[in-house]
Formats: structure tokens, C-alpha cells, sequence
């Protein structure tokens, strides 16, 4: 499991930053949740708890 954070700009200025968390299955690659905020930092904590949310969710 995987996050991917990109930046959305609007003439040269970030609006936002946008992540989403991917998942391997059988060799595709699968979105499994997406998100936006104004920080990177935000953007990367947020990816990091739906990867946590997602694993436990897996375990169960």
C-alpha cells in the first residue's frame, strides 16, 4: 500500500494539495481513498491515517 501526493496550481500558485492511497491487486494498482488540503503536511498526515484505517480494516 501506497500514497501519492500531487500538487493543483492555479496560474503558478498552489490552490491544493491533493493525495490518494493506492493498493497492489493481482498487479493492478488500486485507489482505494482520496483527499484534499491546504498543507502539504496535512495532506501527507491524512494520507498516513487512511493507510492505517485501511490496514486495519484489511486485518479484520
Amino acid at each position: 500500500m501506497a500514497y501519492q501526493i500531487t500538487v493543483k496550481k492555479l496560474r503558478r500558485h498552489i490552490q491544493r494539495y491533493e493525495w490518494r492511497l493506492e493498493r497492489v491487486d493481482g498487479g493492478f494498482l488500486t485507489v482505494v481513498k482520496t483527499g484534499r488540503s491546504l498543507s502539504r503536511k496535512w495532506a501527507k498526515k491524512s494520507a498516513l491515517r487512511a493507510m492505517e484505517c485501511e490496514r486495519r480494516r484489511l486485518a479484520v
